[in-house]
């Protein structure tokens, strides 16, 4: 019995052992594969292969590793700062609709009433050139369409300097009246009647009167015309 016990232990001790050493003479063997396979490469392919295995034991050394969670950490920042910029981008898409549709009644109102045949149409905004918006639009006359610049029918041909002016003071008393801190402001009007009729003259001296009326109501701001 006591043999017995001894032989079944000599197995398991021998049996991992005769494993291993299967496994040594196979490494072995392709060690000795891999040499052999050296010595027939070109000494360029070989310094090629070694500095390859270098990259890549650097990629995963200490210092590559922070280097690449310090830029993970980078894009992850990015991509929340773009994130907030779209957003508030949208916010501020959103106060320019509601604005420029305000400057496009009051524009076109304006207008009517200073007796011009034309109007402004499709008023809208873009960001082209730079993180500020910009506004744009059309100028309708007689039902017809006008380029602001560029064709033979254009803004600069089409519009005289009294509907240009009447236009631009239009633009100007608009922006004025929707400027929520009007109340302490001072607003300077420089010669508004130049180049304008009779009755556009009499229609500027209407709007500027409803700025001296509101100027004497309130104490905080003033209006100061020159002509």
């Amino acid at each position: 019995m006591l043999a017995d016990r001894c032989t079944a232990l000599l197995d398991a001790i021998n049996d991992p052992l005769d494993g291993f050493n299967v496994s040594v003479t196979i490494a072995n063997a392709r060690i000795a594969e891999f040499r052999e396979q050296l010595g027939q490469l070109p000494v360029a392919q070989l310094r090629a292969r070694l500095n390859e295995l270098n990259e890549r034991q650097k990629r995963f050394s200490t210092e590559v590793i922070a280097l690449i969670e310090s830029c993970e950490q980078a894009k992850a920042a990015e991509k929340l700062a773009l994130d907030e910029k779209e957003a508030r981008r949208e916010a501020l898409s959103a106060i320019m609709r509601n604005t420029l549709g305000q400057y496009e009644q009051t524009i076109n109102k304006l207008l009517i009433n200073f007796g011009a045949r034309f109007s402004i149409r499709e008023i809208s905004y873009n960001y082209s050139g730079g993180g500020e918006p910009k506004s744009e639009y059309a100028i309708e006359l007689r039902g017809e369409k006008l380029a602001l610049s560029g064709e033979a029918s254009s803004f600069r041909t089409s519009l005289s300097e009294g509907d240009k002016r009447t236009l631009a003071f239009a633009f100007f008393i608009a922006v004025v009246v929707s400027d929520p801190g009007l109340q302490n402001k001072i607003v300077v009007i420089d010669d508004p009647m130049c180049s304008l009729d009779k009755h556009r003259r009499t229609q500027t001296l209407s709007v500027l009167k409803k700025f001296m009326m509101a100027a004497g109501s309130s104490s905080s701001w003033r209006t100061i015309c020159t002509f």
